[in-house]
């Protein structure tokens, strides 16, 4: 046999074969049998045009089902990826056609439906919904379009609702009140104007009512099943619908009032809008599916709230509570109902129907300080509340105030129930005082204590207070308000000023220690100058280290003026200590040349009182002398008193003790040029101590490394 008739058998067996891998449900007469619900996988690679043609897109190898609805209701039957989470591979982009019949004799009689590319997420896939009644049998058919084959999966739902009261457009449309309204689209053709929120321009499938309220208010209408202000509605058929509202005072209404597709409380899907209403005027409300002309159906739930009016003094700002100051205003808002605007430290992420509020009008310029912490020091008397309060402060120029100055929720002297809030008054102002429960909106109860703190007179850089050296105690930001510019570090708030002029010429070191708050401290050249130096915690630097309290040294100038802002961290306010000082500097010279030596405290104040110890490494020549130094011990042999006479010749006074001249020349050690003796070679190092008569203040020379001088 050549191999030309060879190929040929190949080829016919391949058709013969192919014939008997067609499916049984290829034709109406061997139609799938199921009950819904149904996700039924299948493949229409092999499959022929059998039987009526759907009547929408280009059906081609068509594949037939057959069902006996067990209830009356909307049936779907979808190829779409977002029911049964399956896109398919019909012509690789799961293009498929669908068509529905009625059932005439065991053939497909009348047709109902088709769609051809309906699924938005897919726009290949198709939908369909279509009416059905207990026991009539019904028809499906699912094709490829125009020649596509592959896999594919339909999915058959059957939804009940509540009676429809929904007309196809709003000539028909019923009049209805408030309660829970029944829709279903199925068989609609009218197009409605086009709602804004909608992707399907003129949906011929919307559904339509004439809603006409019974009291003036606030109506919600909503097909969300987790409604709170209506509940009962919910969505049956259509993956995704919207809602709108327009004015009833002509049809077809030109005015929309509102529209949803999707709402935060509702999800993506299902939608909710609320809108205000008059008692007796007429409002339609619009129902259709986003971006398709399917079919939907569900329930809409419509009520009206009305808002009552406030439940008393302290509900909302129009009727904020006088408060005492200085004193303790009660609060309780049991049975509020009216929202105020939303603290920026409350958890309710809306406004607060209990929120409670209270006024005053300043007296000083300064702070306020507000609490209800039972053990506030600032402003004490304050009561605690049942559940977790915020305090929030706002300025009174307007009512609802727009302008919010403090907000805490919990507080450090407090613990994390109950607040304390500190913020700026200029005299003659009002202010709003609000306080509500953290986390939801529910009454509470307790106290608020509110005190005014007059300005400090250093409140500015301009006002600054003269320092002194050494521990400046029992200083104090209560009342100060925060200056513009402030410290570049931490969140410095709340800042008093002083100045300073140091006579040294080194580092001068600053430090709050024992302070009763986190301090921040900044320096500057002048005021509106340029900062020197900024710190907020010590660290690991200073006498306080490891605490909230602050250290800094900063190199100056002598007889320059320095100025000190000292703020608390984040507004913080208390009393605070403030320890300057200077850190002195020793050398050695050799002011008369060779051979000479002299030990120099080079920026100490005047009447200073220098000490040197001095050793020579005879003993253990070459050990480094810095390696434990200023611990104690030196290496080496240290020189006595006796042996410095004897070895060395010293105008007076004594080595180990001597008076600076106030421009830091220390007479405690001179060696003339020239000098010999039996040390020659040796190295000299030296301790030097400077005791500040003024602020008590002791430096400790050469903490880096000792200087050593080699005598020749």
């Amino acid at each position: 046999m050549s191999r030309k008739f060879q190929l040929a058998a190949v080829a016919a067996t391949l058709i013969s074969s192919l014939a008997v891998a067609q499916a049984p449900n290829d034709t109406p007469a061997g139609a799938t049998p199921f009950s819904e619900p149904a996700s039924l996988p299948d493949d229409n690679t092999f499959s022929v045009v059998d039987g009526p043609l759907a009547a929408c897109g280009i059906p081609t190898g068509d594949l037939w089902y057959w069902f006996i609805p067990t209830t009356t209701g909307v049936a779907t039957a979808t190829t779409c990826p977002t029911a049964g989470g399956f896109t398919g591979t019909v012509g690789t982009n799961g293009d498929t056609v669908i068509g529905v019949w009625t059932d005439g004799g065991g053939f497909p009689a009348t047709a109902v439906t088709c769609n051809d590319d309906n699924c938005g997420v897919q726009v290949f896939a198709s939908i369909v919904t279509f009416p059905v009644t207990a026991g009539v049998p019904m028809y499906i058919s699912v094709a490829g379009w125009s020649g596509s084959i592959g896999t594919y999966v339909l999915d058959v739902t059957v939804a009940v609702g509540g009676p429809s009261v929904f007309s196809d457009d709003c000539s028909t449309a019923t009049t209805v009140a408030e309660g829970v309204h029944g829709y279903d689209t199925t068989g609609f053709f009218s197009a409605g104007p086009n709602a804004s929120c909608s992707a399907f321009f003129n949906d011929p499938a919307d559904g339509w009512v004439a809603y006409v309220p019974s009291a003036t208010g606030f109506a919600t209408a909503t097909n969300c099943s987790g409604s709170i202000l209506a509940p009962g509605g919910n969505t049956l058929i259509g993956v995704d619908t919207y809602i709108a509202v327009w004015d009833g005072s002509t049809c077809p209404p030109t005015v929309q009032i509102g529209c949803a597709d999707g709402s935060p409380q509702c999800g993506v899907l299902q939608s909710e809008v609320t809108w205000p209403v008059s008692a007796g005027n007429t409002y339609y409300v619009q129902v259709g599916n986003w971006g398709s002309s399917a079919a939907v159906s569900g329930n809409i739930a419509i009520a009206v709230n009305v808002p009552p009016p406030p439940a008393g003094p302290g509900d909302d700002c129009t009727v904020a509570v006088p408060m005492t100051v200085p004193g303790v205003t009660p609060y309780n808002s049991a049975g509020f109902t009216t929202p105020g605007p939303q603290a920026f430290c409350s958890a309710i992420g809306g406004p607060d129907n209990f929120d409670f509020w209270m006024s005053f009008t300043a007296s000083t310029n300064g702070v306020a300080v507000a609490s209800n912490c039972p053990g506030s020091v600032a402003a004490p008397g304050g009561s605690g509340s049942p559940t977790d309060t915020y305090l929030a402060a706002w300025d009174g120029a307007a009512c609802p105030p727009t302008v919010q100055l403090a907000c805490a929720d919990g507080s450090p002297q407090c613990g994390v129930a109950q607040s304390e809030i500190s913020f700026p008054i200029v005299a003659g102002n009002t202010y709003y005082v609000q306080v509500g429960t953290w986390g939801f909106s529910s009454a509470n109860s307790g106290g608020v204590s509110i005190v005014e703190i007059p300005a400090p007179s250093n409140d500015d850089c301009v006002n600054a207070i003269p320092l002194a050296y050494g521990l400046n105690a029992g200083l104090t930001n209560l009342g100060a308000t925060t200056s513009s510019p402030t410290g570049s570090c931490g969140a410095m708030g709340n800042d008093v000023w002083y100045s300073f002029t140091p006579t040294c010429a080194g580092n001068l070191v600053l430090e709050t220690c024992g302070s009763g708050f986190d301090t921040v401290v900044a320096v500057f050249d002048a005021c509106g100058g340029n900062e020197v130096g900024c710190n907020d915690d010590s660290g690991a630097s200073g006498p306080c280290q490891f605490t909230l309290q602050s250290f800094l040294s900063i190199p100056v100038t002598a007889f320059n003026t320095y100025y000190i802002a000292v703020g608390g961290f984040g507004g913080q306010t208390g009393v605070f200590n403030l320890n300057v000082h200077c850190t002195y500097v020793h050398q050695w010279t050799t002011p008369n040349g060779s051979g000479s030596l002299r030990l120099e405290n080079v920026d100490g104040p005047p009447g200073a009182i220098a000490y040197s110890g001095i050793t020579l490494d005879i003993l253990h020549p070459g050990l480094p002398a810095a390696q434990t130094f200023p611990n104690g011990w030196f290496y080496g042999v240290p020189l006595s008193f006796t042996e410095f006479l004897t070895q060395l010749s010293l105008p007076p006074p004594q080595p180990f003790l001597s008076l600076l001249d106030g421009t830091g020349y220390s007479l405690n050690l001179d060696l003339p040029g020239g000098f010999v003796s039996a040390f020659i070679g040796a190295n000299l190092w030296s301790v030097g101590v400077a005791l500040d008569p003024a602020t008590g203040f002791s430096s400790v020379a050469d903490t880096t490394a000792p200087t050593a001088y080699t005598i020749n």
